[in-house]
């Protein structure tokens, strides 16, 4: 069993190649990841829904459990849907913090080892994962406080340009409703995401404010106008500093699972200093492979999580609703169904990604060889 990365992972510059070989492409890597899938598609299954998709599974089981429970104890939800939400965030934050990152490591593991001959299996891949549980925990901390302060401050200039895409609004019963709705889940996608406990943490904070909030009405709506000149000169300023602090973590620290287990060492911030060269020496190209694989990520999440639910919501439970003249809650039911489905999808997504940088750090780690 090979505990460290081979040669070419571990010592990127240290092998000069033969013959010349084709420039690393984004679709080759794309088509070396889809491979990863297909042949440990089991392992692979297993470490999204135990790891990643735990978190959102445990949360959205419980909230419609707790929904359930008050409306058939008290005939309404109105008063409990705020509790019950920050108590949904509160568990799946808990639960995120302990696996998300184990899942980053065994999935990062078994996307390196796939095709060298390393018996793959989820087991053999968390074992490897705990013995650098430290600088994996390290990693996914510096990361999530960065990206966090990065969305914030996007956050506070989108609120000033009153696009703010934190707030959805109401999902009505009309189409202008279910458009405006996509549009601001899909703007929603593009940021980068920094895993729980900060993802529970941001969105338990919009959430509420927007409950809480009058500001909460001036959130996005593609029919309202907005005056740019709105916003100060220091709120633009800051707003493009905190974007620019958004792009850069994205690129040079997105391969810092990889580096963990490229730079063979257990030392808590021994990964920083890989992370940083491999994204400085390839960062147009980290970039653009990035950018690309989270515009095709968001596309099958709207079309499959956002639009057709909201479609089903207008034009299904609407008239279920009106039927069993039961007010609101079966909304709060379909929610919770919702969260479980996307909980399976998001999982599943996130494992990919997280191959995806494995077998990209892979392809760069052997183009730089060859040069």
């Amino acid at each position: 069993m090979q505990n460290a990365l081979p040669s070419t992972f571990a010592h990127p510059a240290s092998t000069t190649a033969t013959t010349a070989k084709p420039a690393p492409s984004f679709v080759a890597t794309l088509q070396s990841t889809v491979r990863v899938f297909e042949h440990h598609p089991l392992t692979i299954l297993a470490c999204a829904v135990l790891l990643f998709a735990s978190a959102g599974l445990i949360g959205s089981l419980l909230y419609g459990a707790l929904i359930g429970e008050v409306v058939l104890r008290t005939g309404s939800h109105s008063g409990a849907v705020v509790g019950i939400y920050n108590m949904q965030m509160l568990v799946q934050a808990v639960v995120g913090t302990c696996t998300y990152f184990l899942g980053r490591g065994a999935m990062t593991w078994i996307a390196l080892h796939a095709d060298d001959g390393t018996p793959i299996n989820l087991r053999t891949a968390l074992h490897e994962t705990l013995r650098r549980w430290q600088p994996l925990l390290a990693s996914t901390v510096f990361y999530g406080v960065l990206i966090t302060l990065g969305t914030i401050g996007l956050t506070v200039l989108l609120r000033e340009l009153r696009l703010d895409v934190s707030n959805a609004r109401w999902l009505r019963g009309d189409i202008d409703s279910v458009l405006n709705w996509t549009t601001v889940r899909a703007i929603g996608l593009l940021p980068p995401d920094a895993g729980p406990p900060f993802s529970e943490w941001l969105s338990t904070t919009k959430y509420n404010l927007a409950r809480t909030s009058s500001a909460s009405y001036y959130g996005f709506d593609y029919f309202s106008r907005y005056d740019p000149d709105s916003a100060s000169r220091s709120t633009w300023i800051a707003g493009f500093i905190w974007m620019a602090l958004l792009v850069l973590c994205e690129v040079m620290l997105c391969m810092r699972t990889v580096a963990v287990f490229a730079s063979n060492s257990t030392s808590a911030m021994s990964w920083l200093a890989w992370s940083l060269r491999m994204g400085g020496r390839h960062f147009g190209r980290v970039l653009v492979w990035r950018w690309l694989l989270r515009l095709a990520t968001a596309l099958l999440i709207v079309t499959t999580l956002i639009l057709l639910p909201a479609l089903h919501q207008v034009v299904v439970m609407g008239n279920v609703r009106q039927a069993l003249g039961t007010g609101f809650w079966p909304y709060h039911i379909a929610q919770s169904a919702y969260g479980i489905a996307s909980a399976f999808v998001g999982g599943l997504l996130v494992a990919f990604g997280v191959a995806f940088e494995a077998r990209m750090y892979a392809t760069l780690s052997q183009s730089q060889s060859q040069h």
